[in-house]
């Protein structure tokens, strides 16, 4: 993307859309596409929206050629009154390329939700960045925007693992959970009963992530179905999609008490087996 020619401050705004599906969760983070400005020696930059577990921090990043400039940055909100605020200014800053410049403590998780604003698209965040090189204030004259749009798909998956209360503890069985609204994407799963004391035993179910070029997160929310249709939650999981896993993907495990399956007057293994359902499995796709 490349911004217009400015002999004074180039203004760049970034809206994310959809921003609550985002994953708003730890230790992830979002870049907006690249940006370039002509009259500074033609750099590129990006914005980086890092979520940490607190607070969510905004930084700017100047990309290529060459090694350093000196530079004045001004980072901001658009908040849900029209105006710009938690505005964040550096100044005189000698710019390292591929170097983060921002502030980590930029605005907590909650004021994040209070910003949301559909004054562009519904549930919306607007950032904006403006870089000057003079330490003078100067008139905006170089602008340019761009979004980034998240979309997501819900679905149910069902398994069913057979002979499950003759299981021997540490014996894994392996199914796949099929949903029949996306057949031709299956969840592999293991289930077992880890080997502990009887009353501190626990269902152990690790989820096997399956890699798609196109989809960034994956949340999974996991239930105990009964032969009525009646569920027992498991526990949630998320997952942040990395390619360079793709052949030894991390794992995800829940940890359920088999003691709650026990109390549930035998709902939950009715004729020896047990019924293992992913009912609300969404998966995050990012479009730019």
């Amino acid at each position: 993307m490349t911004g217009m020619d400015s002999g004074a401050a180039f203004s760049f705004l970034w809206a994310i859309e959809d921003v609550i599906y985002s994953g708003l969760r730890e230790k992830v983070q979002i870049n907006s596409p690249a940006f370039t400005v002509n009259k500074i020696d033609k750099s590129q930059f990006r914005l980086c929206l890092y979520f940490g577990n607190d607070y969510i921090g905004l930084y700017i990043k100047r990309e290529g050629e060459p090694s350093s400039i000196l530079l004045n940055f001004e980072l901001s909100i658009l908040t849900s009154d029209g105006s710009f605020k938690r505005v964040h200014t550096i100044t005189n800053c000698i710019c390292s390329k591929d170097i983060c410049y921002g502030r980590a403590q930029f605005l907590t998780r909650r004021e994040l939700c209070d910003n949301l604003t559909s004054k562009f698209e519904s549930d919306s965040l607007l950032l904006r960045s403006l870089i000057w090189k003079n330490q003078e204030e100067l008139p905006i004259t170089g602008q340019c925007y761009a979004r980034t749009r998240f979309g997501f798909e819900k679905f149910a998956a069902v398994g069913v693992i057979e002979n499950f209360s003759s299981l021997k503890t540490n014996e894994r069985a392996n199914i796949r959970l099929i949903s029949t609204s996306k057949p031709k994407f299956s969840i592999p799963i293991n289930i077992y009963v880890s080997n502990e004391t009887p009353n501190v035993q626990k269902v152990v179910i690790e989820i096997i992530p399956v890699y798609e070029p196109d989809v960034k997160m994956t949340f999974y929310t996991v239930h105990f179905v009964d032969g009525e249709g009646n569920t027992l939650e498991c526990g949630r999981r998320d997952n942040f999609s990395n390619r360079f896993e793709k052949e030894n993907p991390k794992i995800s495990s829940l940890f359920f008490p088999l003691a709650d399956l026990k109390t549930n007057n035998g709902r939950f293994l009715p004729n020896g087996y047990l019924d293992d359902s992913v009912r609300e499995h969404q998966i995050l796709r990012s479009y730019f």
